[in-house]
């Protein structure tokens, strides 16, 4: 017996070392939680029917598998508000995350959520387990409240109405909302069609309206489907903005655009075409057919496509951050475009991608209506027996909205110049046709536009009443009905006078327009042949004085240096001072662009 203890002893001896040997290494992986990091804003304010963007952070270690990210919203009282959840994949999975993480997700209030204070509290879960939540460590300033969450901010919900937000990263004071669908009340047939312009609605119903979001999934026979405004909204510029989810699996091809119909033209604006099916080696999808990128577009054609050219195409991972991708079924994103007289400009999640492209030939000059799609094909693949079916697998729409530029008081403005306000024809000394005066009166048609340019005229004969044609700078503002003076002059000034004359004149020019009550704008000149030499010394005079008087600048010269690219000024000024008639019109349009956005 005691020999036969002792054995038994040695067994228990051996196996206790054993599992604390094993215990080692378990411990040592629990010890090597992720970081869990306060917001990268973390005092959040906005009201009902505005949206959110949640700056994510994470000191990550690779964990045991791919947890999703759990949002919760916590009021005062305590209470979870269960709308309000963003739960979600980030986008590097959790198994393979490492070091510093940082993505932004969005949310839309509701238009009926209570003000007050509300706790952000987030967290991992396992799919497969979804009430166990898996510990993190709180870094600096975030707590935990004992069940598994933490607190890594709050959003302070004030007071407001649906339609007072603006666009995500824009400023709201420059906007007006024309057009609101916040899917909180089924689906509305007087916005809404069921199917494009050319066809009928398919039988199969693949769409529905529920728990404030729009879903369209691919159904047993793939059918497209389009749902459209056409006949029910339409507009032309503005801010058009989408919040969606965006759907898996080989052929699935969701998007949102702009397009119009009119005669033979067809002009389209593509915010966003996702093809997942792709693949990896699409660039498109990942290894599992999720979409990590989108397309934007612009095209132009005729009624039966003979003629058909695409002006701009990019895509999401061509512009920082975004080169690796970014996993679009995992959470929700916004999609936008910036529709101006000037040109368009595209944006995701608030940031802008790239530069605005320059409508020089006003082709995107036409009401357009919004579409939403999911469709099949294209570089998506062919869709098959592997493609997620079910309303599961949605391209899931929170909100549509759009915006028209602030509507203007009527207003009248006075244009002054050298002969590039006045419109000189590179070359030929005649009148163009469209000076940019004009052009900048075509594009806000509710401002009345004096052009008042003289050929050969400087700041300091404009107000010593000496261009030939105005008398003292005092006695026209006297005499003048204009609200709002805009300046330009620089190009004959750096032959005639010297710096500190320049200044004192522009100076004079300011304050006596101000001190009739006129508002006044300083516009820099063009690029010229004398670009790269004394110009930009009396441009920078100019912004001086502009910031002295606390004046508001349209900064013609940077706007054409961005789109010359390097080129020569002879490129938009073949006589090396006039620019060619279609860059006269651009500057129109991009003067009544900043107008627009002036308080």
């Amino acid at each position: 017996m005691k020999s036969g203890t002792h054995c038994l002893h040695a067994v228990y001896a051996a196996l206790l070392t054993a599992l604390t040997l094993a215990l080692v290494p378990l411990t040592a992986a629990a010890q090597q939680a992720s970081t869990v990091l306060r917001l990268g804003t973390p005092s959040l304010s906005a009201q009902p029917g505005q949206t959110v963007t949640l700056a994510m952070r994470f000191n990550a270690v690779p964990m045991a598998e791919n947890y999703y990210v759990f949002v919760h919203f916590v009021d005062q009282n305590g209470v979870q508000h269960s709308t309000l959840n963003a739960d979600h994949l980030p986008p590097v999975g959790t198994s393979q995350w490492s070091g510093a993480i940082a993505y932004n997700v969005s949310r839309t209030l509701p238009s009926n959520l209570a003000a007050g204070t509300y706790s952000v509290r987030v967290g991992l879960y396992s799919m497969a387990a979804p009430n166990n939540r898996i510990p993190l460590t709180p870094g600096s300033g975030v707590t935990a409240d004992g069940e598994g969450r933490y607190i890594v901010g709050t959003l302070t919900v004030t007071g407001g109405t649906p339609t007072s937000g603006g666009p995500v990263g824009q400023d709201a004071s420059a906007y007006v909302r024309t057009f609101s669908e916040e899917f909180d009340s089924g689906f509305n047939t007087s916005r809404w069609n069921d199917h494009i312009w050319y066809g009928s609605s398919d039988p199969v119903i693949n769409y529905k309206v529920s728990n404030g979001s729009l879903k369209i999934w691919p159904a047993a026979g793939f059918v497209n489907r389009t749902l459209d405004t056409d006949g029910k909204f339409s507009q032309t510029y503005g801010y058009f903005e989408m919040e969606a989810k965006l759907p898996v699996g080989r052929g699935v091809w969701p998007a949102f655009w702009l397009y119009a119909h009119p005669g033979d033209d067809r002009p389209e604006i593509d915010i966003m075409e996702a093809y997942p099916g792709g693949g990896p080696n699409s660039g498109w999808g990942d290894e599992n057919l999720h979409p990590v990128n989108y397309g934007i577009t612009l095209h132009k054609a005729n009624a039966d496509y003979s003629y058909h050219e695409t002006p701009y195409t990019a895509t999401l991972r061509n512009f920082a951050p975004y080169g690796n991708g970014v996993d679009l079924s995992a959470a929700f994103h916004t999609y936008a475009v910036k529709w101006e007289p000037s040109g368009i400009t595209f944006y995701f999640d608030g940031q802008q991608l790239g530069p605005k492209y320059l409508d020089t030939d006003r082709y995107y000059n036409r009401p357009m209506y919004i579409l939403l799609d999911l469709w099949f094909g294209s570089a998506s693949g062919s869709p098959d027996g592997s493609t997620p079916t079910g309303e599961g697998n949605s391209f899931e729409v929170r909100y549509v909205r759009a915006w028209q530029f602030k509507t203007l008081q009527a207003q009248t403005v006075d244009y002054y110049g050298d002969s590039t306000v006045w419109g000189y024809k590179t070359h030929v000394g005649t009148r163009v046709a469209k000076p940019a005066p004009a052009a900048f009166a075509e594009a806000l048609p509710q401002v009345q536009v004096r052009n008042e340019g003289v050929s050969g005229s400087t700041a300091c004969g404009l107000l010593q009443g000496t261009d030939g044609v105005h008398p003292a700078w005092s006695t026209q503002m006297a005499n003048s009905n204009a609200t709002v003076v805009i300046l330009n002059h620089a190009i004959n000034d750096q032959w005639t006078y010297d710096l500190a004359t320049y200044k004192s004149c522009l100076t004079g020019l300011a304050q006596g327009a101000k001190s009739r009550g006129k508002k006044v704008i300083f516009e820099t000149p063009n690029p010229t042949r004398d670009s790269g030499g004394g110009l930009e010394t009396y441009v920078a005079a100019m912004k001086e004085v502009a910031a002295q008087q606390q004046l508001p600048v349209i900064d013609q010269y940077q706007y054409l240096l961005n789109y010359l690219n390097g080129r020569s000024p002879y490129d938009i000024c073949p006589d090396g001072l006039h620019p060619t008639d279609e860059v006269y019109v651009m500057k129109g349009r991009y003067a009544a662009d900043v107008f627009k956005t002036l308080p």
